[in-house]
C-alpha cells in the first residue's frame, strides 16, 4: 500500500516560501559558526553548562524516586551532585576559562557517563540482551579518549561539524521548499 505525504487536487501548497527563509537562515547560522568560532564555542559551552544542571538535577530527581528499585542508586545520586557542582561551578566561572577548560571537561564527563553506562549495559544483561548497550558504551569510552587526545581540534572539528550539519538542513529546507512550490504547478 502506497501512502501519499500530500493531498493533490487543484489548491496550491501555501507558504512554501516558509522552508525556503528557514534554508536559508540554516545556511547563514552555519557560516556564522564557521566565521566566528570563539563565538560558537561559548554559545555551545553555555548549552553543556545547562545540560550538566539540568542532567545532574535529574539523576538526583531519579535516584532519591528510586532508592529502593535500583541497586546503584547511591551512584547515580553522586554522580548528580558532582553534575550540579561542576554546572554552578563552570557558571561562576569567566566565560574564556570556561571554553578553555570545558573542552577537557567534555571529554572526562564523557569518559565517566561511559563507564557508568558500561556498568549500567552490564546490570541490564539480567533482563535483556544488553549487547548494543555494551558495544555503546565501549564506543563512547574510545570517543572520550580521542576527545581529551587533541583538544584544540576537537574545538574546530566540533564547530566545523555544526557548521556542516546547518548547511545540510539548510540544503534540505531549500530544496524541501522549491518541491513544495513544484505541486502548485502540478
Amino acid at each position: 500500500m502506497k501512502t501519499n505525504v500530500f493531498v493533490r487536487d487543484s489548491r496550491h501548497v501555501k507558504y512554501w516560501w516558509v522552508s525556503l527563509i528557514a534554508g536559508l537562515l540554516s545556511i547563514l547560522v552555519g557560516v556564522l559558526c564557521l566565521v566566528t568560532p570563539d563565538a560558537t564555542l561559548v554559545a555551545l559551552s553555555m548549552l553543556f553548562i545547562a545540560v550538566l544542571l539540568v542532567d545532574g538535577i535529574m539523576d538526583i530527581v531519579l535516584a532519591a524516586s528510586n532508592s529502593d528499585m535500583l541497586r546503584g542508586w547511591g551512584w547515580m545520586l553522586v554522580t548528580g551532585i558532582m553534575e550540579l557542582l561542576l554546572a554552578i561551578m563552570l557558571m561562576v566561572m569567566p566565560i574564556g576559562s570556561v571554553v578553555g577548560t570545558l573542552i577537557y571537561v567534555v571529554g572526562f564527563w564523557i569518559l565517566f557517563r561511559a563507564f557508568w553506562a558500561l556498568g549500567e549495559a552490564y546490570e541490564f544483561r539480567r533482563y535483556t540482551d544488553g549487547s548494543w548497550l555494551i558495544i555503546l558504551a565501549v564506543l563512547a569510552i574510545i570517543f572520550s579518549f580521542f576527545f581529551l587526545v587533541s583538544p584544540a581540534w576537537n574545538g574546530l572539528f566540533i564547530v566545523s561539524m555544526i557548521s556542516l550539519a546547518f548547511f545540510a538542513y539548510g540544503i534540505y529546507r531549500i530544496t524541501h521548499a522549491f518541491a513544495l512550490r513544484s505541486l502548485e504547478k502540478e
